[in-house]
């Protein structure tokens, strides 16, 4: 027991010596709460309540020279330290904290700041920026038992409480351990025998590098970071609709398993895409950023939802590189947060340089099927003319009408070429009587040709907004002209169409039910010519000629009514020359007639050179072939200004050509990606200044609209109501505007878009054209290459040396649908690319602005900052 006193008494005698020599100062338990408890509100990392511009939370600051040209610090020399002075200074104007913060130091408080200065005025990292040393390995008694230093501490800990390890797992437990670990999954039977029966000496390594070398291991061990990338195969939010991430998912797994490192797999995570000669595999993995949720929300503003995500990628890249949190200075800078507020938004600045798109991961077995139904496509459409029919056993007739009456009293018009026009009040359901007399001496076949027309609802044919009709019942009767017998009624027992609306097909035209019928809407072109061809029960072979009378009932309501149409007549034929002969006389003959009539509503136009283009959010480029291409953030209010060079005198209309392209949602021509239907736009406002007065203007004419989204609808002064081509997205399409007085300025024309939507909905790529046609064409579903063509083609066009012609000509002629439909299945077998969502680093003359967000609100926009690393690094 003395031996206890003497140790005893030599602790306390040493905790004395040492109880009178002052222990150093730790700066970031001791001063470190004294400075941000007093001091910070004036002199710390907040630069807006920041006085003197002194910072006494950074040593470069403190030691520098004050604005009164003092020393807050001199390290090693308190007496000379400004910072003493004021700390013991009794004068109000002097003393540090001053009397009004109400904040006083105690003397407790004063000496602890003194000794610190007094021993060098050191600061010291956050602790958690502390590098970790080695701490010494601990004594054990059974030196034979750690394989590596973690084991030193276990056996101390055992040894201490008495315990001993537990014997050495026997081989079938060590395979399962591994396995699990390593895998995720128990061994199979056979590799655990397998693994027992080797009794080589390095039996267990090799048999943990068969589960390393296992497509398993990455699999196993891609869960723990696919968690930290926040992985989903969904978008969340409330629609939480399915989107394609696995290729990254993928990509991760295949980079464990490939042992890629650990900076490699950092750099292409964060900045794949920047890498020189970046590869398929380096873009995809900057889907790690992508993998934010995506807010579909109605009304949902999309920049404000960009930058919650990007608050997200900031939080994110914190937690998974730096291993500390950052959400605090997304608002505010704290006394005790090495993150400054500014800080965060520096780290933002690295990400936020980047836009967001979807992109294709071509696959080899979905190339090669491509590559074979492209090859089958090009044969087919290249032998198009190969098969075009003979003119058939058929010689067709056009009748003018002599009569057509309105059941309802629309207002008819029988136009030149034989069509009807009607107009006026369209009613709830009409019935059409047409009385028309030919000379054909033998008629064995009827075509009712629905006509598209620029004064009806999306062009028509029918008379709905959206072009729509639904013909009832067709009734035929026929007499004869020298009136030798009465009229007798002709009964069409076959019908046949180019196209019928699902449900609506030719046959319930003429069915005798009045509340069936045929329609033509579908997923492609609606606003176009459809013919309906009816084969009747017995041919009328008057042979002075017939006197025909036809019903055409329109019962199904709903203003589904016709709106322009044609009547022809088909004659019997016994043609003897060669098939071969017959059909290229009859293709030659069909494209003539083709060519004539839509030359004849082919307009003069010329194509505008924008001078210049540009939208506040947008960015809007110029191109070679001067079309305007919408590229970068958008909002859902954008205004493109476009100002266009323009020496025409009396220009009576515009022509907007929204266009095509790969760059943009399913090809556009519209931008729309959220919420709304993809690759559409919704054109609000067009509006045009000339000589800086106003132009206003009488019309509009479009080649598509998704029902009552018309393009007129752009010129309503309504910016609530646009025109919307939903329905027809991935091809080009076409609005005329026509002015209230023709535009004799000269010099240039001042264009105003507006599109305005719940959602971002602008247009992707366009044209302006400009024409001085006293009558402007209006616009038409033809390719605008093709109109260029048609003024070129002259009064007889020779298919063989008009080939663009012919091909657009093929590619609608109604003979030809039978066959358009094999090409159309061939497409439609056509797989898609599996996409996922990548970064990709914006153009360096578009880079976009940072800025600090105080409160870390999205409306609240500070100062702009650049990229930088944390300032504690």
């Amino acid at each position: 027991m003395l031996r206890y006193g003497i140790v005893i008494a030599v602790l306390c005698s040493c905790a004395s010596a040492r109880a009178n020599e002052p222990a150093k100062i730790d700066f970031n338990r001791q001063v470190q709460p004294i400075l941000s408890g007093h001091c910070y509100k004036c002199h710390g990392p907040d630069d807006k309540s920041r006085q003197a511009s002194l910072r006494l939370d950074r040593r470069e600051s403190v030691t520098a020279e004050a604005e009164s040209g003092a020393l807050p610090i001199v390290p090693g020399k308190p007496a000379e330290s400004e910072l003493v002075l004021r700390i013991r200074a009794t004068d109000g104007d002097m003393q540090m904290p001053p009397a009004a913060a109400n904040k006083p130091l105690s003397d407790a408080q004063k000496q602890i700041l003194e000794q610190w200065i007094a021993e060098g005025a050191e600061y010291e990292a956050h602790w958690a920026f502390v590098p970790p040393r080695q701490a010494p390995l601990p004594a054990v008694k059974q030196t034979e038992w750690p394989k590596n230093a973690i084991d030193y501490f276990i056996l101390a800990r055992l040894e201490a409480e008495g315990l001993t390890p537990s014997p050495e797992a026997d081989r079938h437990t060590l395979a399962r351990r591994a396995a699990l670990d390593l895998v995720g999954l128990p061994p199979t039977p056979e590799e655990t025998d397998a693994f027992v029966a080797d009794t080589s000496p390095d039996a267990f390594e090799r048999y943990v590098d068969r589960l390393l070398a296992s497509p398993s291991y990455g699999e196993r061990w891609a869960r723990h970071w696919l968690d930290l990338a926040r992985y989903a195969d969904t978008n969340g939010y409330e629609k939480d609709r399915v989107r394609s991430m696995w290729p990254y998912r993928d990509w991760v797994i295949a980079a464990l398993n490939a042992d890629m490192p650990f900076d490699q797999f950092t750099i292409k995570q964060i900045a794949g895409d920047l890498l020189p000669h970046a590869t398929l595999e380096d873009r995809i993995a900057t889907g790690f950023h992508r993998n934010t949720m995506i807010n579909e929300e109605g009304g949902v503003d999309p920049l404000e939802f960009r930058y919650h995500s990007m608050i997200d990628r900031v939080a994110t890249t914190a937690t998974t590189w730096l291993g500390l949190t950052m959400a605090c200075a997304q608002c505010h800078t704290h006394k005790y947060d090495p993150i400054p507020h500014q800080d965060f938004y520096r780290m933002m600045a690295f990400l936020n340089n980047a836009d967001e798109l979807e992109m294709d991961v071509p696959k080899p077995d979905i190339t090669a099927r491509r590559a074979e139904l492209q090859a089958q496509i090009d044969a087919a459409v290249a032998d198009l003319k190969n098969q075009f029919p003979t003119e058939g056993d058929l010689r067709w007739h056009d009748a003018q009408p002599t009569r057509v009456e309105s059941e309802a009293g629309s207002t008819v018009a029988i136009q030149e070429d034989g069509a009807v026009l009607i107009s006026g009040a369209n009613p709830e359901s009409d019935v059409y009587t047409v009385t028309l007399e030919s000379p054909a001496p033998r008629v064995s076949t009827i075509e009712l040709m629905a006509l598209t027309d620029a004064s009806l609802g999306g062009n028509g044919p029918g008379r709905t907004p959206h072009g729509n009709f639904v013909v009832t019942e067709i009734n035929v009767t026929a007499a004869p002209l020298d009136g030798s017998s009465p009229p007798r009624e002709i009964k069409p027992t076959q019908a046949e169409t180019d196209f019928a609306q699902d449900g609506f097909p030719a046959a319930h035209a003429i069915d005798g039910n009045p509340k069936t019928g045929w329609a033509i809407h579908g997923k492609d072109k609606w606003n176009v010519n459809r013919i309906l061809t009816l084969g009747l029960e017995q041919p009328v072979d008057f042979a002075g000629g017939t006197c025909w009378t036809f019903r055409i009932a329109q019962q199904y309501g709903g203003h589904h009514t016709l709106g322009r149409f044609r009547i022809r007549l088909g004659e019997p034929l016994n043609d003897p020359r060669p098939i071969e002969q017959r059909r290229q006389e009859h293709l030659a003959h069909r494209f003539k007639e083709w060519v004539a009539s839509e030359e004849a509503r082919t307009g003069h136009w010329r194509l505008l050179k924008p001078l210049s283009a540009t939208s506040e959010i947008p960015v809007l480029t110029i191109l070679e072939d001067d079309s305007v291409l919408a590229t970068a953030d958008q909002s859902k209010s954008d205004t493109y200004h476009i100002r266009l060079a323009c020496d025409l005198q009396g220009v009576t209309a515009l022509r907007l050509e929204a266009m095509v392209d790969d760059r943009l949602p399913v090809r556009g021509p519209g931008r729309i990606y959220y919420e709304g239907p993809f690759g559409d736009f919704y054109l609000s406002t067009f509006a045009v200044q000339s000589g800086g007065q106003p132009a206003p203007f009488r019309s509009a004419t479009h080649s598509f609209a998704s029902g009552a989204f018309t393009a007129a609808t752009a010129i309503d002064a309504d910016p609530q109501t646009g025109w919307s081509i939903n329905g027809a997205q991935g091809r080009s399409h076409s609005a005329v505007f026509v002015f209230e007085q023709p535009l004799n300025a000269t010099g240039a024309i001042d264009l105003r878009m507006l599109f305005e939507r719940y959602y971002a909905a602008g247009m992707g790529r366009f044209r302006i054209w400009a024409t001085t046609d006293p009558v402007p064409a209006p616009a038409r579903d033809l390719p605008i290459a093709v109109d260029e063509r048609l003024l070129q083609a002259g009064a007889a066009p020779d298919p063989d040396r008009h080939p663009a012609l012919l091909d657009h000509f093929l590619s609608v002629a109604p003979e030809m649908a039978a066959a358009r439909a094999k090409i159309d299945a061939l497409r439609a077998q056509m797989p898609a690319y599996p996409t996922t969502l990548v970064f990709a680093e914006r153009p360096a003359h578009n880079p976009r602005a940072t800025f600090v967000h105080p409160r870390g609100e999205y409306l609240q926009r500070g100062d702009a900052v650049t990229a930088e690393i944390p300032s504690l690094f």
